[in-house]
């Protein structure tokens, strides 16, 4: 009997996955393709998830969509949740491949603020401290955020002509130039702070997005100089913006694009 009722929960659940992966109105034949199940079976499923509040009719006839219920999910999960709590096995893993110090940070004010840090084993490392702020036009998650905001916003930020504070040499002070770097990160869906902002550190950073494609935080890799060549770049790359991605999705990010903040 146990199996019996642990088998039909997760019919339903396996039901309630393809109106996630459809996004729309979805039929019984659909769900009995998908689940390959019996359209009878998927019917008493329904009826019963219908029934519940999960699923509504559509509105071609036979057509079923995902319910208000999820709502009083979703606002107790937004109310609930930390980011950094859903991210830290993903963060664990990336510094296990990596063995470099990697931090999930998001904007406060106009600065950014570390929010978790996973540390690396190395004698050579960077610690940076939680709660630490550290500014947006020199550090490669400040300028992820800075690369998803509308010119709107950016112009706000930023006047036409200032000058940006020094931190090193080769902080980007001119705030056209920076601009140009924004529309790679952009396209590369990756930043990257070659000692920008403190001498001897490298980072590596790429965006996590919430469940409504809205920017949600940042997550880098921090690497000491002598360690960060451009072969070791190029490996740590993809990994950060995989990672970065698959936190994401672990937080019902699914649409390929997303509007400017």
């Amino acid at each position: 009997m146990r199996n019996s009722k642990a088998q039909t929960v997760q019919r339903a659940l396996d039901i309630l996955q393809v109106f996630i992966d459809h996004e729309g109105e979805v039929s019984l034949s659909d769900v009995s393709k998908s689940c390959e199940l019996s359209v009878s079976t998927v019917y008493r499923i329904i009826s019963v998830l219908r029934k519940n509040g999960y699923v509504v009719p559509g509105e071609s006839r036979g057509q079923y969509l995902i319910g208000t219920k999820f709502l009083e999910f979703s606002r107790i999960a937004k109310s609930t949740l930390k980011i950094e709590d859903i991210a830290r096995p993903f963060m664990q893993n990336l510094q296990k491949l990596t063995n470099e110090s990697v931090h999930i940070s998001r904007v406060q004010g106009s600065q950014m603020s570390y929010l978790e840090i996973i540390h690396s084993t190395q004698v050579l490392r960077i610690v940076p401290v939680i709660g630490v702020d550290a500014p947006l036009h020199c550090t490669a998650a400040g300028k992820v955020f800075l690369a998803q905001l509308s010119e709107v916003k950016f112009n706000k930020l930023f006047k036409k002509g200032q000058s940006l504070e020094s931190y090193t040499n080769n902080t980007v002070t001119d705030v056209n130039r920076l601009k140009k770097e924004l529309e790679k990160i952009r396209d590369e869906g990756v930043a990257i702070d070659r000692e920008e902002y403190v001498l001897g550190v490298t980072d590596i950073a790429a965006p996590i997005f919430d469940f409504d494609g809205k920017f949600a935080a940042c997550l880098g890799v921090y690497v000491p100089t002598p360690r960060a060549t451009n072969e070791r770049i190029a490996f740590l790359i993809p990994l950060v913006r995989n990672c970065a991605l698959e936190i994401s999705r672990a937080l019902g990010y699914g649409a390929k694009n997303f509007l400017p903040v």
